[in-house]
């Protein structure tokens, strides 16, 4: 089931209750069509990425939140009426669309009207300077705020069902690749071309991040862009796959061992999803993150000595990466978030594997099922 418009609404109000107790007369939200979470969590849209101001800054939009009057989303001048016709649904009792050039003399009216003392500003670390310069000298000094990032930590049943969704297309893009995709004198592009395109005739909106496809001694650089290389055969081939489905992420990494690959590529293999395995199961309410990323990775120094084993997670919703990395949480019931774990060896290959997984009453989940050892001849 979709996000409502009443969903929003509600979410407006919590943000409104939070507002009332740290005492903030209204609150500024800020975002980017890199950094756009928040405006995604509150109004379901982006700013366009294919779009640029004039100035050179965009694509940019922001909301603003008074405490007693119709929060207001601000953007560029040319984009409102196509803004406006794609939120036509939206009720008109939670949110307005207005020009990017009023903006400034709304903000300060709206200050006046309410006697507005307390100004918050959320996204505060990615607001040009040229733009926060201008929000201080019409309304004075602000304070940051993360109340956007403290509602949007926690996700409802709903938002856990979009995420198993998009869960569920990467899994299935898995499959694929493992079904024929995969092929030798592929080349990496010419997959990860497939796999996109794939992704949105299963029910993606888009690919939410650049679909990686590394092989052979490529996987030691550890992070790098799909090439116009053919595929050998018999070597370790990894896949990053980030499909967005009704505004949710997955984030979902493997490494596949085609054809006939070396003993010590399947020990690594091994190792890798052992470790993975060991992580999940330190997943529980009241656990810090960085115990979790520890159990993973300990079981990589003590299999493979020589490994340098490199272990994350970081949180995941309505961007790819969201609210930082896992280490400091206390992790509770409805949080979301990546385990990820890279076993490298020199010579050998990589092997990473990347889940999306829920914390639950009872521990934690994963929401990827796809295998984490997969080989194919």
């Amino acid at each position: 089931m979709p996000i409502t418009q009443e969903d929003r609404y509600e979410r407006i109000e919590r943000t409104k209750k939070r507002m009332e107790e740290e005492r903030i007369d209204l609150m500024l939200v800020y975002g980017d069509a890199w950094r756009d979470g928040n405006l995604r969590y509150f109004a379901g849209i982006a700013p366009f990425s294919a779009k640029f101001t004039a100035s050179g800054i965009g694509p940019f939009a922001l909301i603003a939140i008074p405490a007693k009057e119709q929060p207001i989303y601000f953007c560029p001048d040319f984009l409102v009426d196509s803004v406006k016709m794609e939120v036509e649904t939206i009720h008109e009792r939670w949110l307005k669309i207005e020009p990017w050039s009023g903006c400034i003399d709304t903000l300060e009216q709206l200050k006046k009207r309410s006697g507005s003392k307390a100004v918050a500003l959320s996204g505060e670390d990615i607001v040009p300077q040229v733009i926060h310069s201008v929000f201080i000298r019409a309304l004075g000094e602000m304070r940051s705020t993360d109340i956007p990032e403290s509602l949007r930590i926690v996700k409802s049943e709903k938002e856990i069902a979009l995420l198993e969704k998009a869960a569920k297309i990467a899994d299935e893009l898995y499959e694929d690749i493992t079904q024929g995709l995969l092929k030798k004198g592929k080349t990496e592009m010419e997959i990860a071309r497939q796999i996109m395109m794939s992704a949105i005739s299963k029910g993606a909106d888009e690919v939410a991040s650049d679909t990686l496809v590394m092989s052979g001694r490529y996987t030691e650089t550890r992070l790098g862009k799909a090439r116009d290389v053919p595929l050998a055969g018999d070597q370790l081939v990894e896949f990053h796959i980030c499909p967005r489905y009704q505004n949710y992420c997955c984030d979902c990494d493997r490494a596949i061992g085609f054809g006939r690959i070396t003993r010590e590529q399947k020990e690594l293999l091994e190792v890798a999803k052992q470790a993975h395995e060991k992580g999940r199961e330190a997943i529980r309410p009241g656990v810090k993150g960085s115990q979790v990323l520890q159990a993973e990775k300990s079981v990589n120094e003590s299999l493979v000595g020589t490994t340098d084993a490199i272990v994350y997670g970081h949180g995941i919703g309505l961007q790819v990466e969201e609210i930082g990395f896992i280490d400091d949480w206390i992790l509770e019931p409805g949080m979301t978030f990546t385990l990820a774990g890279g076993t490298y060896k020199k010579g050998v290959g990589a092997v990473r594997i990347e889940d999306v997984c829920v914390v639950t009453q009872q521990g934690g989940r994963s929401l990827n099922k796809f295998e984490r050892a997969p080989m194919i001849p």
